[in-house]
């Protein structure tokens, strides 16, 4: 391995607390993090794309992307069609090697254990994570009435330290593997990836930067607004438009939708009405019968009609954006699309115009959650805390990133510290795999104002805590599916006479939770008798999602603690 790669891994290692592993299994998570990061917009967690040793069937990471998430039960799959009315699709198959060498025996096993993946009849053995990950691709075609836009596509991705060449060996025992893959007609899109150190370099430093696009920008007035360090109103050529919202790979940059509180509706007649006009002779006209697009950044740098963004949000405008992607092979600089661009780092200035350029339709209160003064206190007091506790709340999207020094086990996403808090202080740890199933809850049992911050940040620290003992083999990694019930049982542990979230008894009862935490003895006692207490009320049956994510199990736990 050189330098570079082996000085990359080591930092990704520290940040993800993974200093027990081998060098080959740390190192295939970091390929698993470099590789699917650019897919979503989540927070990832690597445990829950690392296939695992034994029955991998040649495959070391998997991620399933529906709807622009990665899920891991199909009842996430479920709810995404309920919301959304349609099924896009992303498979993503990694399998990394630290040796220098492209082995065309590896690439073909590889390519058959996707191939067996798809398969009705399976000939490898499979461990739980390729079964569990299987049944998911299962479910999803069971839906395929829902694939209104287009059938699955399979993102392949062969890593190693070396450097890719093209051999015509290897070449075509890619091009043998597709054609399989092809043939099994399930697919719309089939694309393999053969990465060597520089390209895994690359892929993993591009997780560590802020997000920024260059473009031209000529038919603009600039406008004078109060607050706002500038801002800018006019066109911009659809070409232009399509490296704002492209990575460097062609793909569509989820990242950036992140602060806009609407998904892509899928083609609904609105949609489809763009479509028709962005494909038809008349597409000249369609920047004066679209609304357009507004753009945040963070800073601009400007010379003459050459624009670079940096940190930027498409706060207003995702429905365009997608048809426009989708539309990219009939465009061309006759398509203008109307676009307002605001360079603001004030927090609430920010807030603002996202709150306003979203409500000319409706929109759900809960969706606006991320922009409440709780959430700023929230962040406050994270940042308010020292020493082995510190953690790191990201309010925003890719807050953290490329920020030194900055762990990345230590940084609690929005979506985590609704799955923690619920999980342990709500008693709803079957809710805490999917966070979007506690969305209803938001303002009325989660993030409400007067709420104590105490307990959001113990939960916090206990996951970060939990999950550093999963990494180190403390607690037995076969019990992770247990871990939202784990937390719960933590809390309980405490006894059942939990304080109103809006007492300072709370403030207290949280304050001791937190100093048990961070007892370095103490915690491996509190965790093990709760990882016992969860593996009992188990009993005979398989530690699975499958059971952990059901109310009833959750109703097991607690009646077996007697509360």
């Amino acid at each position: 391995m050189d330098k570079i790669t082996k000085s990359l891994l080591e930092s990704f290692i520290n940040s993800e607390g993974l200093t027990s592993l081998e060098e080959s299994e740390a190192f295939e998570r970091f390929c698993n993090y470099s590789i699917i990061t650019t897919f979503v917009t989540d927070s990832l967690n690597v445990e829950d794309l690392s296939v695992g040793s034994g029955g991998d069937t040649g495959i070391d990471g998997i991620a399933t992307i529906v709807n622009g998430s990665i899920v891991t039960d199909t009842n996430e799959i479920d709810e995404l069609v309920e919301t959304n009315g349609y099924l896009d699709v992303d498979f993503i198959f990694v399998q990394a090697k630290t040796s220098s060498k492209f082995s065309g025996t590896d690439i073909q096993n590889f390519l058959y254990g996707v191939i067996d993946f798809f398969s009705d009849s399976p000939k490898l053995a499979r461990n739980q994570f390729i079964k569990d990950a299987s049944s998911i691709q299962t479910h999803i075609y069971s839906l395929s009435n829902k694939m209104s836009r287009k059938r699955p596509s399979v993102h392949l991705h062969y890593v190693t330290t070396g450097k890719w060449v093209e051999e015509p060996d290897l070449v075509g025992r890619f091009e043998r593997g597709i054609e399989d893959l092809k043939a099994l007609d399930i697919f719309d899109d089939i694309t393999y990836h053969a990465l060597g150190a520089r390209e895994i370099q690359d892929a993993y430093q591009s997780t560590q930067r802020k997000v920024v696009a260059e473009f031209l920008f000529a038919n603009k007035v600039v406008l004078d607004v109060p607050n706002v360090t500038q801002a800018y109103l006019g066109s911009i050529s659809s070409n232009e438009f399509l490296k704002i919202i492209s990575d460097s790979s062609g793909n569509i940059r989820k990242s950036v939708f992140y602060d806009n509180v609407r998904d892509f509706q899928d083609y609904n007649e609105v949609n489809k009405e763009i479509r028709g006009t962005l494909e038809s002779e008349n597409k000249a006209s369609f920047v004066l019968m679209n609304n357009g697009v507004t753009i945040i950044a963070k800073s601009l740098q400007q010379i003459a009609n050459k624009f670079t963004i940096t940190d930027y949000q498409i706060v207003n405008g995702c429905q365009t954006s997608h048809v426009l992607y989708d539309s990219r092979a009939a465009l061309d600089n006759t398509v203008q699309v109307p676009v307002k661009l605001i360079v603001a780092d004030d927090e609430a200035i920010a807030g603002s115009i996202i709150k306003a350029t979203n409500r000319q339709t409706v929109v759900k209160p809960q969706q606006l959650y991320a922009l409440s003064d709780f959430q700023k206190q929230l962040e406050a007091y994270y940042e308010a805390t020292e020493g082995p506790g510190r953690l790191y709340y990201e309010r925003r999207t890719r807050q953290y990133a490329g920020v030194p020094n900055v762990e990345k086990v230590r940084v609690i996403s929005i979506q985590q510290q609704l799955r923690v808090f619920a999980s342990m202080f709500l008693n709803l740890p079957h809710k805490g795999h999917y966070a979007r199933s506690l969305d209803a809850q938001v303002g009325t049992d989660i993030f409400v104002e007067g709420h104590r911050l105490e307990p959001y940040y113990a939960s916090a620290l206990a996951h970060y805590r939990m999950e550093y003992l999963f990494r180190s083999g403390t607690l037995n990694a076969e019990h992770k599916p247990l871990r939202y019930a784990i937390l719960m049982v933590v809390r309980m542990l405490y006894g059942s006479d939990m304080p109103s979230m809006t007492s300072n008894k709370m403030g207290n009862y949280a304050d001791r939770l937190v100093t048990d935490l961070l007892d370095d003895t103490k915690v491996v006692d509190i965790f093990k008798a709760a990882s016992a207490l969860a593996v009992r009320a188990v009993g005979k049956r398989e530690i699975s999602r499958s059971l952990t994510k059901t109310s009833v199990f959750t109703a097991e736990i607690i009646t077996l603690l007697g509360q």
